[in-house]
């Protein structure tokens, strides 16, 4: 945050509020996530996830001031071959 503050890339007046909504956005999708992954039973939906990782990304876009499109935490076919692996019967090997 702070190297994105200086180099003029982010903007925001409070850098360590920003960071800490940051996290709590960031930790509320990893436990729905997880909620999700862990259970046997549900259904892991990859396009539903990935849409709400992309809402996550803007979000984070729009808390530091950074122009559309500058955050990318992960490639998006990265993260759906990640979900994949919970497709209840694929592993890593079969993709």
């Amino acid at each position: 945050m702070k190297q994105g503050i200086e180099e003029g890339t982010l903007y925001t007046e409070l850098p360590g509020e920003a960071s800490r909504l940051i996290l709590h956005m960031g930790t509320n999708l990893q436990e729905e996530m997880s909620e999700v992954l862990l259970d046997d039973e549900a259904e892991v939906e990859a396009k539903k996830f990935t849409s709400k990782y992309k809402a996550y990304e803007n979000a984070i876009e729009r808390v530091v001031v950074a122009p559309e499109g500058s955050i990318g935490l992960m490639e998006e076919a990265d993260l759906e071959r990640f979900l994949t692996c919970f497709d209840r019967g694929n592993s890593v090997e079969d993709l």
